[in-house]
């Protein structure tokens, strides 16, 4: 079963540089590919918002294990969660 999560928190720092950015990336990148999970990361202003797209357990297992204990940011909150049947982000242009 194929779900979506999506959540935003706050960011620790006051400002996030292009420098940090880059760091989070490249390694929710490496991460996601490696338990086969595909996303969205924004961030605005202190904010950031994400969508996770996956099977069930690997992007439960990405939000608990990785994004929750994450010190980077707080307020973390989860908004929506639900099962899809459609992979929108795994089109291969989306790689996360």
């Amino acid at each position: 079963m194929l779900v979506e999560l999506l959540y935003c928190s706050v960011s620790v720092a006051p400002q996030i540089t292009n420098v940090d950015l880059e760091h989070i990336l490249d390694s929710a990148r490496r991460r996601n590919l490696e338990e086969g999970v595909t996303g969205v990361l924004l961030y605005y202003r202190g904010t950031f918002v994400q969508i996770l797209e996956g099977s069930k357990e690997p992007v439960e297992n990405v939000y608990e294990k990785f994004i929750g204990p994450d010190r980077r940011h707080t307020a973390l909150n989860k908004v929506h969660q639900n099962a899809t049947h459609i992979a929108a982000l795994a089109n291969g242009l989306w790689v996360l």
